[in-house]
């Protein structure tokens, strides 16, 4: 909400600064263009790199094996095993 307040008021004020320097209109749609694109792919982003971030998160948690055994006893299998 207070992102799109501050896009209503720099908006118009940066379109009507592009139009008195360049006194065409279309460049202030570019930039209107170029800014919501930029601003989706990043929503679009999120997802993708939430993901990323459990696999790396889920591969650093995971335990091996023989860390596993290593963790109850100083030997690699248990006493029920002998």
């Amino acid at each position: 909400m207070v992102m799109s307040g501050i896009g209503c008021v720099v908006g118009p004020t940066l379109a009507g600064y592009l139009y008195d320097v360049t006194q065409d209109y279309s460049y202030s749609f570019y930039l209107a263009g170029i800014l919501f694109m930029s601003g989706s792919f990043s929503i679009l982003a999120i997802p993708v790199l939430k993901s990323r971030r459990q696999q790396t998160q889920e591969k650093r948690n995971a335990v091996t094996p023989l860390e596993s055994s290593r963790q109850g006893t100083a030997f690699p299998y248990s006493e029920s095993h002998m």
